[in-house]
């Protein structure tokens, strides 16, 4: 692996939460034009639930909790898409997919590059399990958590929506929280898309370093 992707990534492990939340928004059509100033407000809402989740969930493997609560782990297999990666689903109501090989490739690729060194010793699947667990968590209060229950107005006729990019971020921050990871789970997302797709890890890579620079400008 290129060492300068590995300096980057690590550079990245220390910065601040809002920059992956930025990324986050960024995909979504709902919210890449909002303001930093309300990023950050929805991305702390956001964060918050996932981890006040991961709280109470502390101690426990998302594999286990995934079987006392009849969810069944299988192989996620999918057609190829440009410009696009799927790394997991959670299928309602009750099926987790997974590309195992693609996340075992991961963990190889972490430990032989000496990312280990700063980002600890982890399993992607774990990391994997626990933000598709978190979607089910919501899909199953979906009347109390606050990333169904936070909508704006969309359109001329004003209907409410979800904005999909908090459900993203709860679900890292359940993950952070459930895993004790210093470091945000969406760094993750360049890690694993490099083994499979280089130009779009790099590219990712630099959207994340440019939020990283917007943020500290207007901090």
């Amino acid at each position: 692996m290129d060492q300068n992707f590995v300096g980057r990534i690590a550079r990245l492990a220390s910065a601040p939460a809002e920059v992956f939340w930025r990324e986050c928004f960024l995909r979504s059509a709902l919210t890449r034009q909002k303001s930093i100033k309300d990023m950050r407000t929805l991305g702390a809402a956001a964060d918050a639930c996932g981890r006040m989740y991961g709280i109470r969930s502390e101690g426990a493997r998302a594999s286990q909790l995934s079987a006392e609560n009849g969810l069944e782990v299988r192989e996620l297999t999918i057609p190829e898409l440009p410009n696009m990666e799927i790394f997991a689903l959670f299928e309602p109501p009750s099926d987790i997919l997974v590309r195992a090989g693609l996340l075992s490739g991961c963990d190889r690729l972490v430990k032989e590059s000496g990312m280990d060194a700063f980002l600890g010793d982890f399993c992607c699947v774990d990391v994997v399990l626990c933000h598709e667990f978190f979607h089910f968590l919501e899909t199953r209060d979906s009347k109390t958590v606050f990333t169904r229950t936070y909508r704006e107005p969309l359109g001329f006729l004003g209907r409410k929506v979800c904005l999909p990019p908090l459900a993203e971020i709860a679900a890292m921050g359940f993950a952070q929280e459930m895993l004790g990871l210093e470091w945000s789970p969406f760094l993750l997302d360049c890690v694993m898309l490099y083994a499979n797709n280089m130009p779009s890890a790099l590219a990712m890579l630099e959207r994340l370093e440019r939020s990283a620079a917007e943020c500290a400008r207007s901090a």
